[in-house]
């Protein structure tokens, strides 16, 4: 036998699974590079003070599990999250960045969860790894992985995920349902999971949807689970009626389907193409009718793609993730001040990865060349993508760079400059910012609180007055304008605003406090 007759080759099965593990430690290592110093970051004011409070009672008390399940944090009921939190503060506080540092883990082990739950469905893992790397590194998920809240995104998936692996195991029966219900306590997002579990078992066993038998069957088996997301939706609503997110819509509609539509679009437009990505997106005005002519087409092509069995589990599973979760964000019921986050794709953008790496997938001799570009563009795109997050200042700078009017982002950079004793400067970005939106509370909230400082009292209450509708449930609002209107002769209008001081009282504490200011009232009358 001549020599070099025999080459000893690497079998396919290891060859794949060596190209398995090669692309997993780039993939890690590429994550690593994008978000290697998030631990450095500072909380941002935006939300971050809402959980990182240091105000809040012991977890071990009676008093600190009552308000977590009774109150909500920035209008959300969302109370996993918050003790997330606060477990991070209370065991280890002396370590700098823990919060960002346990959203970067998280995320990576979603990353993970979501290889095994794609794999349940497609056996091709070459599609199930491209769009789980893809998903780690796509830039529009930088909000949720670098911001402090953004936790309840990445704590929501996690439980899902768990949940979704879990399901139609029967010896899994108490993970799948306390995964579900701690899925929810993370994020309300969470209540469109049944939906999710129940397509999920008509893509395994390949059903229509409107198979009425297999549906009334996959309903009873997940009622539990259907419940608690009433109950959740339920207790959401509440909090946001009470916190005023949820008041003041008076769009017809009309108005509310083409917003839905322009939502969905935009959406779409930042997970394909994730140019000038920031934390604050206008909602659009008025909407031509194409936006709706855009619905009636979406819909046939959502009822068929999720329901029918000729439709590729893959992609039924991909719409499904994508349009229910990104369902409650839509503005349809007004849940929220904003229709479109880079945060609400954090979840439904999943379903778009799958779509495109399916089709992706069907052309074999680009595929592989396609997939190491978008997750080297991406790393790239996210490491900037990041330097954006480290301090609240870059953030709304960035906001500011995009859109040199945007009411939100001028507000938030004239309270940073409030806060380093800039007031020249402060006040200068707070009247830009009721330039562009007349009613911007955080504006008010300020301009009332120098207006206070230099004793000018009748300019006060009047900002004062015009931020309560969107921060009606603080007590400290409604007992300083009861102060002002007293103090300007407006005896009517100050006791009007100490009943509702008293309605929105935090604690005990607060409603003596109160109590002494009535009597104080009822002496100088």
């Amino acid at each position: 036998m001549k020599y070099g007759s025999k080459i000893s080759q690497v079998p396919p099965s290891d060859f794949i699974k060596f190209s398995w593990i090669f692309s997993c430690v780039v993939g890690i290592l590429l994550y690593v590079y994008a978000y290697h110093d998030v631990f450095t970051y500072r909380p941002i004011l935006f939300d971050d003070g809402s959980y990182l409070s240091n105000e809040k009672s012991s977890i071990f008390s009676l008093r600190y599990w009552t308000r977590l399940f009774s109150e909500p944090v920035v209008n959300l009921w969302h109370p996993l999250t918050v003790l997330s939190h606060d477990i991070l503060s209370t065991a280890l506080p002396k370590i700098g960045g823990i919060h960002h540092i346990a959203n970067a883990l998280l995320h990576l082990a979603n990353a993970y969860l979501l290889f095994l739950f794609l794999g349940k469905i497609e056996a091709n893992r070459e599609i199930s790894l491209s769009v789980c790397l893809t998903w780690l590194l796509h830039p529009v998920l930088v909000e949720s992985v670098s911001w402090v809240s953004g936790r309840k995104d990445i704590l929501c998936l996690f439980f899902c995920l768990i949940c979704l692996l879990s399901s139609n195991y029967p010896k899994r029966r108490v993970l799948f349902f306390s995964a579900g219900i701690l899925a929810m306590l993370s994020k309300p997002t969470a209540v469109v999971l049944p939906l999710i579990v129940i397509l999920q078992s008509f893509c395994v066993s390949r059903k229509n949807l409107w198979d009425w038998k297999y549906l009334r069957s996959s309903v009873w088996n997940n009622l539990p689970l259907i419940f608690a997301s009433i109950v959740v939706t339920a207790l959401t609503l509440y909090f946001q009626l009470n916190g005023g997110q949820a008041i003041g819509d008076e769009r017809t509609f009309y108005e509310r389907l083409t917003s839905a539509s322009w939502a969905i679009l935009k959406s779409i437009k930042l997970w394909v193409y994730p140019q000038k990505l920031h934390v604050c997106y206008d909602n659009p005005a008025a909407l031509s009718i194409s936006y709706l002519l855009f619905l009636a087409t979406l819909f046939p092509v959502l009822i068929y793609g999720i329901g029918s069995k000729r439709v590729p589990p893959l992609i039924r599973l991909g719409l499904g993730l994508f349009f229910f979760f990104l369902f409650p964000t839509l503005g349809l019921l007004r849940a929220g001040n904003s229709l479109v986050a880079d945060r609400y794709l954090y979840i439904s953008g999943i379903g778009l990865s799958i779509i495109i790496f399916y089709f992706l997938f069907k052309v074999p001799k680009i595929m592989f060349g396609a997939t190491s570009l978008i997750v080297f563009l991406f790393s790239q795109l996210t490491w900037e993508q990041r330097q954006h997050w480290k301090t609240t200042e870059t953030l709304f700078q960035r906001v500011v760079s995009i859109q040199p009017a945007h009411s939100e982002a001028l507000a938030q950079l004239g309270d940073l400059e409030k806060r380093k004793g800039n007031t020249k400067a402060a006040k200068k970005l707070l009247n830009r910012s009721l330039q562009s939106y007349r009613e911007n509370p955080i504006a008010h909230l300020h301009l009332g609180d120098f207006a206070l400082r230099e004793q000018r009292y009748q300019k006060a209450y009047e900002h004062f007055l015009i931020a309560v509708p969107m921060r009606q449930n603080e007590d400290w609002l409604h007992e300083t304008l009861a102060k002002l209107a007293w103090n300007l002769g407006d005896k009517e209008a100050a006791k009007e605003h100490l009943k509702q001081a008293f309605l929105h009282a935090s604690s005990p504490e607060k409603k003596q406090q109160l109590n002494q200011i009535k009597v104080d009232f009822e002496v100088t009358r």
